[in-house]
């Protein structure tokens, strides 16, 4: 295959202006830094969007989405694209197009059984979607790709085989996981597969817009809105498919973003759990010792502890690294 890589620096622009829409057909990796200018794509292949270090503001078709380093984001084509971030300097993004040769490619490896569960429902509707277009928390297996790719990316490394094998890879994990989502779309008591899928894309706009602003009181009314139902009937379906109520999601949501903001910042717990929509520091560190039994300062002192672990082992790898 084919890979472009293209690197988009914005702080030096001109008057904040766009650049003309992209067209984009092939695999590309686009790595944007920080800064004050958009930059728009008219994709026109599946992609996948991730970003780190600050809150990403994705627009797509018109409608905006906010990535950070919990989350990410995949769609089908035929978006249009654009996206900056939020305040902040050090922000880095993620996007990453497939082209049909890599879906094929891809595609293939999943064998008959990933083939019937992605291209055909069971009741014959061969028209659906590639991929359930939603924010994901992040799935450890395919983050660390993406991660991997990015920290490469970063350093200014430009070694085309090795980006197209793990351009690659991360697909070939993206199409498994999409497996797995459509068997949880499978399960749902729903006689058709394809009220099933639309049951589950309205429980994905509620789940989105608590992603993209769970600092924020939302509300029940809002959240039912997102999804063009009644409050009742909005609680009945999303406890169908995730098991747990909105208000639960939602401080499950606020409490991840406050570990990550634990472990990598020096910001106080009071700080935090307002940065993160708490009422207050109690009510988060009940939350911490509810979902991971333990508070901040241990969860600081964890996070010490493992990058510590890491440090050592990159020391130690890297006389061996030297005698090769």
């Amino acid at each position: 295959m084919s890979l472009t890589i293209r690197r988009f620096h914005f702080a030096g622009a001109l008057n904040g202006s766009v650049p003309p829409r992209s067209p984009t057909r092939d695999t590309e990796v686009h790595w944007i830094a920080a800064g004050r200018t958009r930059y728009e794509v008219d994709a026109r292949v599946p992609s996948i969007h991730a970003a780190w270090h600050g809150r990403y503001s994705l627009i797509v078709d018109q409608r905006s989405v906010a990535l950070d380093d919990d989350v990410f984001l995949v769609l089908n084509s035929g978006h249009t694209l654009s996206g900056g971030f939020r305040k902040a300097a050090a922000g880095r993004a993620l996007g990453i197009y497939f082209s049909p040769e890599l879906l094929a490619q891809a595609f293939a490896s999943l064998g008959r059984n990933g083939d019937a569960i992605l291209r055909q429902g069971a009741d014959g509707d061969t028209e659906r979607p590639l991929f359930f277009e939603h924010i994901r928390t992040r799935n450890r297996a395919i983050a660390s790709v993406m991660r991997f790719i990015a920290h490469h990316l970063e350093h200014g490394i430009d070694q085309s085989l090795w980006y197209e094998e793990h351009v690659l890879l991360l697909l070939e994990r993206m199409l498994r996981n999409e497996v797995d989502t459509g068997r949880q779309v499978a399960a749902l008591a729903r006689a058709r597969e394809r009220t099933r899928r639309e049951m589950f894309q309205r429980v994905a706009r509620v789940t989105d817009l608590i992603h993209c602003a769970y600092e924020q009181p939302l509300t029940l009314p809002e959240l039912a809105t997102a999804a063009r139902w009644s409050m009742f009937h909005m609680l009945r379906e999303f406890k169908a498919v995730h098991g747990l109520s909105p208000h639960e999601y939602l401080q499950r949501r606020r409490t991840e973003a406050a570990v990550r903001l634990l472990q990598t910042s020096d910001l106080a717990v009071a700080e935090i759990a307002e940065r993160v929509g708490f009422d207050d520091r109690s009510t988060l560190i009940r939350r911490l010792r509810r979902y991971h039994g333990l508070g901040p300062r241990e969860l600081r002192a964890l996070a010490r502890t493992e990058a510590s672990v890491q440090a050592g082992w990159s020391a130690r790898s890297e006389p061996l690294a030297a005698a090769t």
